[in-house]
C-alpha cells in the first residue's frame, strides 16, 4: 500500500490476518501469512470490521460536493435523482454488473473417493487432505506453486505421502502447532497421529478408538 495513505502494506495485511482469525478461518490467515511474509500475531479480533464501520459512517456524514449543492438550489436534478426511476430503483447501480472473479488453479489431484476435509500446517508449507476412501495425502505447498507440478517427475510432485491406517471415511485433519505431526478422525471412530517429518512410513505411530 502506498505509504502516502498513512498505513503501510504489513499493517493493512496483519489487520486482515486478525479479522480472518475471528471470523474462523485460521487456517486461511495462516496461509495468507505464509504467502505474504508477514508474520502472523496471537491476537485475534475485529479491528478491520470496526475501522470499516467507522469509515462508512464518515462516508456518510460527508456533506455533498459543492456542485451538487448549487445544482440543487438551482432546482436541477442530482446525479442520484437521475438515475432512480419512479419505483426508486437505482438503475445505474442495476445496470453495472460485477466482473466475475479470475482465479487461476495451480495444481490438481485426486483421490479415488470424495475428499471430505483439508487444512494447511501452521506454518503454510503443507496441506493435508482426507477423502471417504479412508486414505489422507500431504502435499507439499513451495512444489505446488511451480509451473511444472502438473508434470513433474515422481519424486518432485507436490503429493509428497499417502497415508493409511483409517477403515473409514476422514471427517477431519489438523496439524500439530510444531508441524511434524498430523492428526486425522475418521468415521470408524479412532484419531490417528502420523508423523509426517519421517521420510517414509505410511501408517499412524498412535491410534486412539472409541470403543463406546
Amino acid at each position: 500500500m502506498d505509504d502516502a495513505a498513512g498505513v503501510g502494506r504489513d499493517e493493512v495485511i496483519r489487520l486482515i490476518l486478525c479479522q480472518l482469525s475471528a471470523y474462523g478461518f485460521a487456517n486461511l490467515s495462516q496461509a495468507i501469512a505464509a504467502h505474504t511474509k508477514v508474520p502472523m500475531t496471537t491476537d485475534s479480533n475485529s479491528r478491520l470490521a470496526e475501522l470499516v464501520q467507522l469509515g462508512l459512517q464518515s462516508e456518510q456524514q460527508q456533506p455533498p460536493p459543492q456542485s451538487q449543492v448549487q445544482n440543487q438550489q438551482e432546482g436541477g436534478a442530482t446525479e442520484s435523482d437521475t438515475e432512480l426511476d419512479a419505483g426508486g430503483i437505482d438503475l445505474g447501480r442495476a445496470s453495472r454488473v460485477a466482473e466475475a472473479p479470475q482465479y487461476h488453479m495451480w495444481y490438481k489431484t485426486k483421490h479415488k473417493g470424495t475428499a471430505t476435509t483439508a487444512a494447511f500446517s501452521r506454518d503454510g508449507e503443507y496441506i493435508a487432505t482426507g477423502s471417504a476412501d479412508a486414505s489422507l495425502k500431504l502435499i507439499e505447498v513451495d512444489r505446488v506453486r511451480r509451473p511444472s507440478a502438473g508434470s513433474a517427475r515422481r519424486e518432485d510432485k507436490p503429493v509428497i505421502r499417502t497415508l493409511y491406517h483409517h477403515e473409514a471415511e476422514i471427517t477431519g485433519v489438523a496439524f500439530h502447532p510444531n508441524g511434524l505431526v498430523l492428526a486425522s478422525c475418521a468415521a470408524d471412530r479412532s484419531i490417528k497421529l502420523f508423523d509426517i517429518s519421517a521420510a517414509y512410513g505410511k501408517h499412524a505411530f498412535q491410534s486412539f478408538s472409541d470403543n463406546y
